[in-house]
């Protein structure tokens, strides 16, 4: 689910994605922990190539 949840959030003609972390939470029904958990596994699985978490902003950014 989280795999679709960003690809649904990144343009179609970008690499990037961005997200506010409570929306993308809400929208796949995890818990804010879970994310950077769930974030690792994609990346180990070569699904995501990097991502970064912005605990200021409250945002993150995938490529």
């Amino acid at each position: 689910m989280l795999a679709l949840a960003l690809a649904a959030h990144r343009p179609a003609d970008s690499t990037h994605g961005m997200a506010e972390v409570g929306r993308l939470c809400r929208d796949c029904a995890l818990a804010p922990q879970e994310l950077a958990l769930l974030m690792e596994h994609l990346q180990q699985a070569g699904q995501v190539k990097t991502w970064l978490l912005d605990p200021a902003q409250e945002d993150i950014t995938w490529i």
